[in-house]
């Protein structure tokens, strides 16, 4: 009577000590699972959907960064066309001359008029000798050329800048009509001739002009 009930607790008892051992097994597998899921990121746990949230700041950043080199552009730009179509600076008015450089080239000029007109009236009044076309005579003449000759470059080379105006011009129109007076006197141009006879008028109206200015 004992064999079949001792056999049939065994039985019952290695049942219940199988079921434990399963119990165990499923809940270490929970636990260990429930380890498995802390621990994985939250983008590569299954079914979850993975984070962007690092290549969204890449790409904010690529965008300001090329919006910021944009803008040096268009500024680096816009200073080269600013340099090419500004207008060029005006070169700056020159000084003029001051009253004391007026006053030394008004008397340079002056002076060297006196000059010359002294040398003409000295070689053109000297004494012919009795025979108006001999020898002596020619000598005076050729010696009142070669004065109104060698005035004309002598007036023209003491002129400045800053001679004044109405002296300048005077000295200049008188210097031209003595180097003619001269040049057509040595082609034996006679005073009678009427462009010669002009030259010498005006030559003594201007002489009269420059004596007054110069004072």
């Amino acid at each position: 009577m004992l064999g079949p009930m001792a056999d049939s607790t065994k039985e019952e008892h290695e049942e219940n000590a199988a079921g434990v051992d399963e119990e165990r097994e499923e809940t270490a597998a929970e636990d260990l699972a429930e380890k498995d899921e802390e621990s994985t990121p939250e983008g590569e746990r299954p079914g979850s959907e993975p984070t962007r949230h690092s290549a969204g700041s890449s790409g904010s950043a690529f965008r300001w960064i090329a919006a910021a080199a944009l803008v040096v552009a268009l500024g680096a730009l816009g200073t080269s066309l600013w340099q090419l179509l500004r207008p060029a600076p005006k070169p700056a008015a020159a000084a003029g001359p001051t009253e004391q450089q007026i006053a030394d080239a008004r008397s340079k000029a002056c002076s060297a008029y006196n000059t010359v007109r002294t040398a003409v009236t000295v070689r053109s009044n000297t004494d012919p000798g009795p025979d108006p076309n001999g020898a002596q005579a020619e000598a005076v003449a050729a010696n009142a050329r070669l004065a109104l000759a060698v005035g004309h470059s002598y007036l023209m080379s003491n002129l400045d800048p800053a001679t004044p105006g109405q002296i300048a011009d005077a000295i200049r129109k008188f210097a031209n009509d003595s180097e003619g007076i001269a040049i057509n006197a040595l082609a034996a141009v006679s005073n009678d001739d009427p462009a010669q006879a002009a030259r010498l008028k005006n030559a003594v109206e201007l002489d009269g002009q420059i004596t007054e200015l110069c004072k």
